[in-house]
């Protein structure tokens, strides 16, 4: 590897789904001087097995992190009807109640900044500064809302 992962100024990095350019990526990748490619993942198992032999410094996976659960037809068309029955109630509560709703939504996101963190860039391969990023942003998100009694 091309840098030592104490070192604060090394980006470390990973590869998801090295398919047929991952050879050249991953030798772009380790001739940058501040970058150190930690692991490669990939579903092939072909694919691990020609990487453990081109590169046997790097960590390769085939480790599924979570798996992403999809909804039947069925299931959809329960939400969205109950999207409209419960609409038909929210469009009733006062501006001043929907900022607290809106408020303790945002105490929660602050209360678990770090734990929506953890799940960004586990799910999402950001880097944590990227991940507390988007919290931020979102949190940023929620703040305007909050404001709308002054925007009225």
């Amino acid at each position: 590897m091309n840098g030592s992962s104490k070192d604060k100024s090394i980006t470390k990095m990973g590869l998801i789904g090295a398919g047929r350019w991952g050879p050249n990526v991953i030798g772009a990748i380790n001739r940058l001087k501040d970058v150190e490619l930690v692991r490669v993942a990939d579903p092939s198992d072909e694919a691990i097995k020609s990487l453990n032999i081109k590169f046997p410094f790097l960590k390769t996976t085939q480790e599924v992190v979570n798996q992403v659960p999809q909804c039947t037809e069925q299931e959809f068309n329960d939400i969205v009807a109950n999207s409209k029955d419960v609409f038909q109630e929210w469009k009733e509560v006062s501006v001043s109640n929907r900022v607290r709703f809106m408020l303790n939504y945002q105490a929660l996101i602050k209360k678990h900044e770090m734990d929506l963190v953890h799940m960004i860039t586990e799910e999402h391969g950001k880097s944590t500064l990227d991940a507390k990023g988007d919290v931020f942003r979102g949190y940023e998100v929620v703040e305007h809302a909050c404001s709308l009694t002054s925007l009225l």
